[in-house]
């Protein structure tokens, strides 16, 4: 099956075994890859290769 380039944050939060809280955690102190935004209003996403960096994957 072909994963999507891009990650919505429940895709994010279900892979890894995350919650919420702990998500937006390692976001607060900067330590999460920056998200992409596709326009204004448009829920932000982040790109699968920077995610799995971040994990070590």
């Amino acid at each position: 099956m072909e994963q999507k380039k891009l990650m919505r944050v429940t895709d994010i939060l279900r892979e890894y075994h995350l919650s919420k809280s702990t998500f937006y955690k390692i976001i607060r102190n900067g330590e999460f890859p920056e998200p992409v935004s596709l326009g204004k209003g448009i829920q932000k996403l982040y790109r699968r290769s920077d995610v799995e960096a971040f994990f070590g994957c």
